[in-house]
């Protein structure tokens, strides 16, 4: 929907002539190439423009630190109530210390893995241009800011790719070779029968060993 709408506006965007200026330029600031004449959105309404992609990008930030950090930190929580005979310190701490870890640590697997991550959702989901760009960020932190409140159990990276995905059948393009839609898939199906593989092993090793 958010696409659709965004389209609508794009309509009212001039579009790239040959010898206005360069295609590179033209895609920063699509206004440079408004025909004499006519109106030219002032360097306000531009700055707006770029502003809005800082803000999508971050409020997807925001989104995932607000969902994710939480939701892992729970697992460090458990352990504090499995072992109370911790350190005084971290007991004392004990609502603290495992978000600031979490965070951290999710910081530090960013940095690792990351850009691997980007690079595949950035150019092998689908071809994105700077209007769905926007629309991909807006409708994942959309999404995840009014889960997140309610508990329920969303990744942002599965949000993520969903908008990417909903962006490529809204443009209606069709698959190509480099396209990572099939392995995503994949891992989405096969890693649900494996987390409830390895939590029933679990379980039954450690009923096993309290026997």
């Amino acid at each position: 929907m958010l696409l659709i709408a965004t389209r609508w506006v794009e309509l009212k965007i001039p579009a790239w002539s040959s010898g206005c200026c360069a295609r590179e330029e033209w895609r920063r600031n699509p206004f440079i190439c408004v025909p004499e004449g006519q109106v030219r959105p002032s360097r306000y309404a531009q700055r707006i423009w770029t502003g809005l992609h800082w803000l999508s990008s971050g409020a997807t930030s925001f989104a995932r630190g607000l969902n994710d950090v939480p939701k892992i930190a729970a697992f460090l929580f458990m352990v504090l109530a499995l072992a109370p005979a911790l350190p005084a310190a971290l007991n004392e701490y004990s609502k603290v210390w495992p978000m600031v870890v979490v965070a951290l640590v999710m910081g530090l697997g960013s940095v690792w893995g990351g850009m691997r991550v980007l690079q595949v959702l950035a150019h092998r989901v689908t071809q994105l241009d700077p209007a769905s760009g926007l629309v991909a960020n807006t409708g994942t932190s959309l999404l995840v800011l009014l889960a997140t409140p309610l508990g329920l159990p969303v990744a942002t990276t599965h949000v993520s790719t969903g908008a990417l995905m909903g962006v490529r059948w809204g443009d209606n393009l069709k698959p190509t070779q480099s396209d990572a839609l099939k392995l995503i898939l994949f891992g989405w199906i096969i890693t649900l029968p494996i987390a409830s593989a390895l939590a029933a092993g679990s379980v039954w090793l450690l009923q096993f060993t309290a026997q």
